[in-house]
């Protein structure tokens, strides 16, 4: 399950990830092309990744790492993941993938932190 938005008073893309399957890609790549294009460059992203079950040996996580080459791509700026505490590994493995694409996320572990984050970086 994903789910792709974004705020263009904001310059933000929100990106919300469960468990991803193969079918879902192509949508979501859909999804954050009609979603970048309300957006400037440089546009701030928030990706939520609590509920997301990565296995680094499993298809999701060679998604995941398409998904951030794409982003990096159309002009993304800022990043904050917003990662469950208990299992904060997750932000280490994307972060991982990340850096080797260029950029490099900010944790944080709910929304609203995540929120603070990006609006004070303006």
């Amino acid at each position: 399950m994903y789910k792709v938005e974004s705020n263009s008073q904001k310059n933000r893309l929100y990106i919300t990830l469960e468990d991803l399957e193969t079918e879902d890609i192509k949508p979501i790549l859909a999804d954050l092309d009609t979603c970048i294009a309300k957006l400037k460059p440089g546009f701030t992203c928030l990706v939520d990744i609590r509920k997301m079950k990565f296995d680094p040996k499993k298809k999701g996580s060679e998604y995941v790492e398409i998904i951030q080459g794409a982003l990096s791509d159309l002009g993304m700026g800022d990043v904050v993941r917003v990662v469950n505490q208990k299992d904060a590994d997750h932000y280490l493995r994307m972060d991982e993938q990340s850096i080797s694409l260029g950029y490099k996320a900010k944790p944080a572990y709910s929304i609203e932190e995540a929120e603070n984050i990006l609006d004070n970086q303006a």
